[in-house]
């Protein structure tokens, strides 16, 4: 069991009555905001939502809790009463850092009611509630001016990835991997899709700017990684004017960024399409970071 999931647990078992999914959400929330890195190691990343910061990583982590029979319940959650040894005995492998931070967090909110506790967290993070259905408190999001963006997902997850996109004003993923498919959770193709389309960006996939499978294998150096991008430059980009052509009237209809793995632009082949990109367009081109 992962420690962002034993803080799960160990909120349930400090929780007087049971506590609704909301108010789980947002007392991780705090853990992961007010908590140093240091003290809280690798946790949930959060995007705003419905009712303000989520995490789509959070609920998978509840539902997979559910089904192992750690949890109960549909909208106010508990622990079942017998596995709580066991869930205490799950808490007391945290870091003591760890542990006596989230105990921090629980006597801090403890007395607060739902209500307040979401007002607390829009006052001091507005940034998070720029989707909430809490109208007479939201805010709208940044929307980026028309450039040539890239992003790489490399080191995040999908809730600090599309958190990323939200932030920096992007409205649209261009996907420009040649097969859309990742062994991290939230990267595949139908599911990155369905993640986007629940925080109002568009997905769309563009295989034929991506460097074929065959030709990725043997990169050991940075020099045979600099020799793939120059001949995906040379030899792969000219063959595919009509793509590149239908990337460069999407990025015109709204801010877009072209998504692939590597969080370094420059050792992946986006840099160079985002180059070829803005020769013809006369765009700026803008590398952002997903964290």
């Amino acid at each position: 069991m992962r420690n962002a999931q034993r803080v799960i647990l160990s909120f349930l078992l400090g929780h007087q009555g049971s506590p609704s999914k909301t108010r789980l959400v947002k007392m991780a929330f705090l853990v992961a905001q007010e908590l140093p890195e240091g003290e809280r190691g690798p946790f949930y990343d959060f995007l705003p939502y419905k009712y303000g910061p989520f995490s789509f990583a959070l609920y998978r982590d509840l539902n997979e809790l559910a089904r192992d029979g750690w949890i109960r319940g549909d909208e106010d959650l508990e622990i079942l009463k017998t596995r709580k040894t066991e869930a205490a005995e799950e808490v007391e492998k945290m870091p003591v850092s760890l542990r006596e931070g989230v105990a921090k967090i629980e006597r801090r909110f403890s007395r607060v009611s739902d209500h307040h506790l979401i007002k607390i967290i829009y006052d001091r993070y507005p940034r998070f509630t720029y989707f909430s259905e809490l109208k007479a408190q939201s805010s709208s999001p940044p929307v980026a001016p028309i450039s040539i963006y890239t992003i790489g997902y490399e080191g995040t997850s999908v809730d600090g990835f599309l958190n990323a996109c939200i932030q920096h004003g992007i409205k649209q993923i261009l996907d420009v991997r040649n097969n859309p498919w990742s062994r991290k959770w939230g990267f595949t193709q139908n599911a990155l899709a369905e993640f986007c389309s629940k925080v109002g960006i568009e997905y769309r996939h563009l295989p034929e700017l991506g460097v074929p499978q065959e030709q990725r294998e043997n990169l050991s150096t940075p020099a045979s990684r600099r020799a793939l991008l120059n001949r995906y430059e040379k030899a792969i980009l000219p063959r595919h004017q009509e793509a590149m052509g239908q990337a460069l009237r999407l990025i015109r209809t709204q801010p877009t960024a072209l998504l692939c793995v590597e969080a370094d632009a420059n050792s992946c082949h986006r840099s160079r399409l985002a180059q070829a990109l803005a020769r013809n367009s006369g765009l700026p081109v803008h590398h952002l970071e997903a964290r």
